[in-house]
């Protein structure tokens, strides 16, 4: 089957995109990197193309990654943009644009946000208003935060989970110290999938699979479809895509207990003092006090931990659509 080459212009970069077969492509735009999946052509059906474009946090890299992930936008001119980002974040990035007002970093005593460094919201305040501009319609993709925070105050009271999450703070931490580069966080990523497989199932994995449904569900044949969110979900995101527009059969739905998290999720009232206060109080007291080599003694391997995800069943959660204005 022949192939149509064409490109895109970010700025000072030529983005190569191949036209006409289902494919994988991947390239830097300068803080962010593009990354496009694009559905084989079927009778009478407009195949889909998807743009994910992957944001490094702000407090790593400064905003350069945000205004890249924004000019793309502008450039791939998409009739649907896809947020990694839940209904209360997408309020208060909203109620800062209205204001002219600056986000605040994350609350450092959320181990969210001190440990994994926070969900996106600062991020993706450029390319909602990148967005509006053109008058593309914003779907808001990810899990609800609350879900995902109870989710992971569940996990870590398993003591071994507990145990391993503080190391991956601790080199979590160092990095953002350092001013890691895009190599250092996928290195986090695996860091973390290998030593604290639960974390990386709740925090990664489940918000791949969540987003991966709505992003499918939602999207319309034939449109270009932007994706904007973390770098850590790119590569998941795009081979859950990948497999289901190459085989429709493919389940790529968020389980039903993620769309229905809030009303099963254990209480865990008593650990909220040691979800916000103890845990990021410690990791910040060892990093400052010992430094890298604290951190390098305190991450040695862990053996006997299992990486493998479990099988979900299929389930259709509700999106929120937004048209912009």
């Amino acid at each position: 089957m022949s192939t149509v080459s064409a490109s895109i212009g970010v700025g000072r970069f030529r983005l190569p995109i191949r036209l006409g077969a289902a494919r994988l492509m991947s390239t830097y735009i300068g803080e962010a990197y593009l990354h496009t999946v694009k559905e084989a052509p079927q009778p009478n059906v407009p195949p889909r193309t998807f743009h994910l474009v992957g944001l490094m946090q702000d407090r790593l890299f400064g905003n350069g990654s945000a205004q890249a992930a924004a000019e793309a936008v502008r450039t791939l001119q998409p009739r649907q943009v896809m947020l990694e980002m839940d209904q209360a974040r997408y309020k208060n990035a909203l109620e800062h644009i209205s204001t002219g007002m600056h986000l605040q970093q994350p609350n450092r005593v959320d181990i969210v946000s001190t440990v994994h460094g926070g969900l996106m919201l600062r991020e993706l305040k450029a390319s909602i208003e990148a967005a509006k501009e053109i008058n593309a319609a914003i779907y808001l993709v990810d899990r609800p935060f609350t879900i995902t925070k109870n989710r992971v105050a569940q996990k870590l009271l398993n003591p071994v989970t507990f145990g391993n999450f503080l190391k991956y703070g601790n080199r979590s931490l160092v990095f953002r110290k350092d001013k890691a580069n895009s190599e250092d966080v996928r290195e986090l990523d695996s860091f973390l999938k290998q030593f604290c497989p639960g974390m990386h199932k709740v925090l990664i994995e489940e918000r791949n699979q969540y987003m991966a449904h709505q992003i499918i569900w939602n999207s319309q044949p034939g449109e270009t479809v932007v994706v904007v969110c973390s770098a850590m979900h790119v590569p998941g995101l795009a081979s859950l895509l990948e497999k289901k527009l190459r085989d429709p059969s493919v389940n790529v739905a968020a389980p039903e207990e993620l769309a229905d998290l809030t009303k099963k999720s254990l209480p865990v009232v008593p650990f909220l003092f040691l979800f916000y206060l103890a845990l990021p109080g410690y990791i910040l007291y060892l990093v400052g006090a010992g430094g890298l080599g604290m951190v390098l003694q305190k991450t040695k391997s862990v053996m006997g931990l299992d990486a493998k995800g479990e099988e979900v069943p299929v389930a259709r959660p509700a999106v929120k659509v937004l048209e912009a204005k």
